[in-house]
Formats: structure tokens, sequence, C-alpha cells
């Protein structure tokens, strides 16, 4: 991968965006797109213990063959 530095402003407008942006060149054609980083513990799954908990009590289990003899029928 190509690692660009970015100067000045165009720097500090990419890292305060908060969504992907559309990169323009000076005619207004789109030449990319930039998706910025999130934090590492906004990937991790929102669930609650409670619902973790609940999920492990959970007794009945389906088989892959089960699964897909259930959505053959659907």
């Amino acid at each position: 991968m190509t690692k660009l530095t970015l100067p000045g402003e165009i720097g500090l407008q990419l890292g305060s965006a908060q969504e992907c942006v559309a990169l323009c060149d000076d005619s207004g054609k789109t030449i990319g797109y930039f998706t910025p980083a999130v934090p590492d513990a906004l990937l991790d799954p929102q669930i609650s213990e409670e619902e973790l908990d609940r999920r492990e009590r959970e007794d009945r289990t389906f088989t892959s063959d089960e699964v897909c003899a259930r959505l053959r029928g659907l």
C-alpha cells in the first residue's frame, strides 16, 4: 500500500472526518474515497454480559445441514 503524508489543512480536515469522504480533483471529478480509521473499541461487538450469558444457556443448536435444509425449504 502506498502511504501519503497530507499537509496542513487537508490532513486536519480528513483527520476530523466522521464518515466516508469523496476526494475530488480541481475539476470536481471524484478520484477516490477516504474512510477514517475508527478506534478499536468501536470494532468490538456491542453486546451486554447478560445477553452473552443468555446465549450460552440456550440448549438448541443446529448443524450446518439442518440450516441448509431449512433455507432450501423457504
